[in-house]
C-alpha cells in the first residue's frame, strides 16, 4: 500500500496546502504521516519513494512531533476522511 500517493493510493494528499500549514506542518506527507502514528495501533510507517526531496519530507514525521487526538481529527477532516 502506499497511503501517500501512487499505485494503491490510500488518501491522496489533498491540494489545499494553506489548511495544513497553518497547523504547522510543512507538508501533507508530514501531516498524514504523523496522523497514522497517533494512531495507539501503529507504531511504525515506512512510506516509499524514488524521490530524495520525498525522503526529506517524510523524515519531518520522525522529529518527535505528537498529534493530540483534537489535531488529529483536524487533519484526517481537512484529507477528506
Amino acid at each position: 500500500m502506499r497511503p501517500l500517493g501512487g499505485e494503491g493510493t490510500v488518501i491522496p494528499p489533498p491540494s489545499d496546502t494553506a489548511a495544513i500549514a497553518a497547523l504547522g506542518f510543512d507538508s501533507w506527507a508530514e501531516a498524514l504521516l504523523l496522523w497514522a502514528l497517533a494512531d495507539p495501533r501503529i507504531s511504525l510507517v515506512i512510506p516509499a519513494t524514488g524521490s530524495p526531496a520525498h525522503a526529506l519530507q517524510n523524515t519531518a514525521a520522525g522529529t518527535g512531533r505528537k498529534l493530540d487526538p483534537e489535531t488529529r481529527e483536524l487533519v484526517g477532516q481537512l484529507a477528506g476522511g
